[in-house]
């Protein structure tokens, strides 16, 4: 975003940024090959959930929402 912000004010960036990332061991990551291999290993990670699953409760019947209501509660 900063590139195309840049790029439409017509300035130029004089600084060179390192993109790498830090793998497991706390090293920084520079080659692609490595940086790929150390997304694959984190994505997995990320999303792992081992929380218990969700905890269901009985379906009670209320009043009926009018749609002048959901309209009151979007116009906020």
């Amino acid at each position: 975003m900063r590139q195309k912000i840049n790029n439409f004010t017509n300035k130029k960036s004089t600084k060179k940024q390192a993109s790498g990332i830090m793998s497991k061991d706390g090293k920084l990551l520079f080659e692609q090959e490595d940086i790929s291999k150390r997304w694959a290993e984190y994505i997995p990670n990320l999303y792992n959930d081992n929380r218990d699953d969700m905890p269901t409760f009985p379906i009670t019947r209320g009043e009926n929402i009018l749609k002048k209501e959901a309209q009151k509660i979007n116009e906020r």
